[in-house]
């Protein structure tokens, strides 16, 4: 079978990998041709994201399956047990981060991934998910405070929204 080709070069799993290792996901999913997406179920974790006012749902991965470099991503979410999309996208959107709580001085090197759907009230645990990864928004960093990191959170958020909107969607607000 001859070798996809991308703007003149070879396609390789290697490169994609790498995109994927450096937390470039769109340009991982132009290689790929769709975007790229983790799968696992949804567990109960500390409710640290619910405390602060954003719930997540934390996804168990696979142990095999790379999971991106630590960050912030836009990404659309699907599961049996959420009702219909709020975009035309293809997926509830949701602010999905990665990696472990610098702000909170955990211990451990594993990446955790745990999506705050937005504007979703309700409980997954024991749920499936597939998180659909569509951009990069920023690194994973440390605050000083919780309320640094709330007002961050809140910013991540907004941002999420004006990019998952269509044009459409866009050009009607102008209206």
């Amino acid at each position: 079978i001859p070798l996809s080709v991308s703007n003149g070069q070879p396609i390789s799993s290697s490169q994609i990998r790498q995109l994927l290792w450096t937390g470039q996901v769109s340009e991982a999913a132009q290689l790929l041709g769709q975007l790229y997406s983790l799968s696992g179920t949804i567990q109960a974790n500390s409710g640290r994201g619910r405390q602060l006012g954003f719930p997540t749902a934390n996804l168990a991965v696979a142990g095999a399956k790379l999971v991106p470099a630590p960050g912030v991503y836009t990404a659309l979410v699907e599961a049996d047990e959420l009702p219909p999309a709020t975009t035309n996208q293809g997926g509830w959107p949701a602010a999905v981060s990665v990696g472990a709580s610098p702000t909170f001085a955990t211990d451990t090197d594993e990446r955790l991934v745990e999506a705050h759907l937005l504007d979703f009230q309700g409980d997954l645990v024991g749920t499936r998910m597939t998180i659909h990864f569509v951009e990069r928004l920023r690194d994973q960093r440390s605050f000083h405070t919780e309320i640094a990191l709330r007002t961050q959170i809140a910013a991540d958020i907004n941002e999420l929204r004006i990019r998952l909107k269509s044009p459409d969607e866009m050009m009607a607000e102008l209206d």
